[in-house]
C-alpha cells in the first residue's frame, strides 16, 4: 500500500513539473510563431536590418541582466511550485506512514522477525481487487468469487469458504443479521489472493453484531504464511467489539507472531464481554512475544469469561515467558493450557503448581500439556498434589522423562480427596510410566 502510494506521489510531482514545462514551451512556440508570421511580412532587406538590430539588442549587457534575472525568476517560481507540491505530498505520506507503524508491533519485534519476503511487498498486495458496494442500492455486496459463502435463510450462520453452495451477494440487511461467523480459510501459496483479504474486510466492516467467530486454516506445508496470516486476523477482526466466543485453530504451520500479536495487543482490548476464547497454535512458529503480550492482557474486564484454551506447545518459547504467562492465566471454568519444548525445566512447573494451581479455585474443567519437556518426578508430584478439586481432567505429559513413582502417589493420596472429579485422562506417551499403571490410570472410573 505504501509502495503504492508513493509511486502515486511520484507521478503527481512528475505530472506537475511536466505540466509547467508544456506551458513554457507552448508560449515559447507561440512567441517563436509570432516572430516567424513577423519575418515573413517584412520585406528581405528590412528583415536583415531588424534581425541586425535584434543581435545588438542580445548583446547589450543591460538586456543580457534582464534576461538572465527574469529566467532566475521563473525558476525560482518553478522550484517554490514544485516545493509546495512536495511538501503536500510528503505530509501525506508521513501520515500513511504514521498509520502504518501505529498498526503495527513495536520496532524490536520487527527485527527479530524473519519474514522471508520484504514486508513493503506483501503487505503491496493487501489492495483492494473486485470488491465494491452497489453505488445505486447500497444495501447490495459483492464479494470475492474466490470463496464460498452460505447464508441459510432463517438463520443468523454464515459460513465462508467450507460450503458446497457458493454465493457472493449480500443484501446489508441481511448482513447485519448476522451474529455467528465461521470461516474456513486454505493457504495454496506464499499469500492469500489479495481480493479475498479485501472482501472479508469489507464484509466484516459491515458484520456488527457477530458475537462468536471462528477460523479454521488449512495450510500448505512449504509456504510461508507470516504476513497472510496477519492479513486475516486483522480483516476479520474489524469489528470485535460485540464478540463473545473466539475459536481460531492452526497446527503444523508457518505462522509466526504478527497475527497473535495483533489479536492480543489490537482486539482483545475492544471486547468488552468476552465469554470464550479457544485458540491453538500447535507447532507454530510464534514466539515469546505472543506470551508477553498475553500477560499484559487484563482479563477482569471480561467478567463473564467463562473458557479460556491456549494451545502453543511446539512453538519457539522461552521458559520465564512461560512462567509469566502462567502466572497471569484467567480463573475461569474450562480452561487448557499447552506449552512444551526441551528448554522448560522444573523453575517453571514449581512456579505454576506451587503459585498458580491452588488459585484456580472456580475451574471445574482442566486441560493441561506440558510435551516434551525436561520435568522431572518431582515435579510432576508437584504439579498433581496441587491440582484443584475439578470435574474434568486431562494431563499431557507426553515424551518427558518421568517414571511411575508421582502417578502412585497419586492414585493413592492425591485422587481419593478429588471429590468433584467425574472424567480423568493422562497421555503419558514416550514416558517412563509403567503399561501397568497406565492401564490403571486409563480405566479409573469415579
Amino acid at each position: 500500500m505504501i509502495q503504492n502510494k508513493f509511486r502515486h506521489l511520484c507521478l503527481e510531482i512528475n505530472k506537475a513539473e511536466f505540466e509547467i514545462l508544456m506551458k513554457l514551451e507552448n508560449q515559447f512556440l507561440e512567441e517563436e510563431l509570432k516572430l516567424d508570421h513577423l519575418i515573413r511580412s517584412l520585406p528581405g532587406d528590412e528583415v536583415k536590418t531588424k534581425l541586425k538590430d535584434f543581435d545588438n539588442i542580445m548583446l547589450n549587457p543591460k538586456i543580457t541582466k534582464l534576461i538572465e534575472e527574469d529566467f532566475s525568476d521563473f525558476e525560482r517560481k518553478l522550484d517554490e511550485g514544485l516545493t509546495l507540491i512536495k511538501i503536500k505530498q510528503t505530509k501525506d505520506l508521513s501520515e500513511l506512514f504514521a498509520i502504518f507503524q501505529n498498526n503495527l508491533p513495536n520496532e524490536d519485534l520487527l527485527k527479530s522477525l524473519q519474514v522471508t519476503e520484504p514486508l513493503g511487498q506483501e503487505l503491496l498486495r493487501f489492495n483492494a481487487e473486485h470488491i465494491f458496494e452497489d453505488q445505486k442500492r447500497r444495501d447490495v455486496f459483492i464479494l470475492s468469487p474466490k470463496l464460498s459463502y452460505y447464508h441459510e435463510s432463517g438463520t443468523n450462520s454464515l459460513k465462508i469458504g467450507d460450503s458446497k453452495r457458493d454465493s457472493n451477494v449480500f443484501k446489508k440487511s441481511d448482513i447485519e443479521k448476522i451474529t455467528s461467523v465461521s470461516y474456513n480459510i486454505k493457504f495454496k501459496d506464499k499469500m492469500i489472493d489479495s481480493s479475498i483479504v479485501s472482501a472479508l474486510n469489507l464484509l466484516s466492516q459491515n458484520l456488527i453484531n457477530v458475537e462468536s467467530l471462528s477460523l479454521d486454516l488449512e495450510c500448505h506445508e512449504d509456504s510461508h504464511h507470516e504476513i497472510a496470516f496477519y492479513g486475516l486476523i486483522s480483516s476479520i477482526f474489524a469489528r470485535p467489539e460485540k464478540l463473545k466466543k473466539i475459536q481460531i485453530y492452526a497446527a503444523s504451520v508457518v505462522l509466526g507472531d504478527l497475527g497473535p500479536l495483533y489479536l492480543f495487543e489490537n482486539v482483545f482490548p475492544k471486547i468488552k464481554d468476552l465469554q470464550s476464547f479457544d485458540c491453538t497454535l500447535y507447532e507454530t512458529q510464534a514466539t515469546s512475544n505472543v506470551l508477553r503480550a498475553i500477560t499484559k492482557i487484563d482479563f477482569t474486564n471480561n467478567l463473564n469469561l467463562e473458557k479460556f484454551r491456549l494451545n502453543l506447545a511446539g512453538a519457539s518459547l522461552e521458559e520465564q515467558d512461560i512462567i509469566q504467562s502462567l502466572d497471569k492465566v484467567p480463573n475461569v471454568k474450562d480452561l487448557l493450557l499447552g506449552v512444551g519444548n526441551t528448554v522448560l525445566t522444573d523453575q517453571a512447573f514449581e512456579a505454576f503448581a506451587t503459585k498458580t494451581l491452588p488459585s484456580l479455585d472456580l475451574v471445574e474443567r482442566l486441560e493441561v500439556g506440558f510435551w516434551e519437556t525436561r520435568m522431572t518426578n518431582s515435579d510432576v508430584s508437584k504439579f498433581l498434589t496441587n491440582l484443584p478439586n475439578v470435574v474434568s481432567l486431562f494431563v499431557g505429559f507426553r515424551s518427558s522423562p518421568i517414571s511411575d513413582v508421582p502417578f502412585q502417589d497419586f492414585l493413592e493420596k492425591k485422587l481419593p480427596t478429588l471429590s468433584n472429579l467425574q472424567e480423568l485422562k493422562f497421555n503419558l506417551e514416550g514416558t517412563d510410566v509403567s503399561q501397568n499403571l497406565a492401564n490403571k490410570l486409563k480405566v479409573w472410573k469415579k
